[in-house]
């Protein structure tokens, strides 16, 4: 079952843009729907929306949050064998392979692009030995 968008929907465009799939319809100024056959269930269309308007589809309502506050994959590399499975599954190719260096056995998927980051777990969830953690960043304090 796909996420849906509910009648808070303000039609500012925001999941339409992060949708890694297309499958979000609507103009702007508009209430926008979901293509259920497309929708990955990334969950990021409901982690945009600045209106709450996204409700996942255990019925759920998503709430926003600031991209910076986004879960990132974190590979623990004793654990990982190397499949690939993870940098294959990514919706928007954010994991590459690490520089093979003369320390390591094997080399290892890390997360290159962290911006492009959706923080859809789908890497971790697809990981056949459960070494890919999602974890809250760090944010440090801004000084004023």
């Amino acid at each position: 079952m796909a996420y849906w968008i509910s009648e808070d929907c303000t039609g500012c465009t925001a999941c339409q843009k992060i949708c890694p799939t297309g499958a979000i319809q609507g103009s702007r100024g508009e209430r926008h729907a979901i293509q259920p056959e497309r929708c990955i269930d990334c969950g990021a269309c409901g982690r945009i929306c600045p209106s709450d308007a996204l409700l996942a589809p255990s019925g759920d309502m998503i709430i926003h949050q600031k991209r910076s506050a986004w879960v990132k994959p974190v590979v623990q590399e004793a654990g990982c064998i190397s499949c690939g499975i993870c940098v294959e599954a990514c919706p928007v190719s954010c994991l590459d392979w690490a520089t093979p260096n003369g320390k390591k056995p094997h080399v290892t998927p890390y997360l290159s692009q962290p911006a492009r980051c959706l923080a859809c777990a789908i890497c971790a969830n697809n990981c056949p030995m459960n070494v890919i953690l999602m974890i809250q960043p760090v944010l440090t304090p801004s000084i004023d």
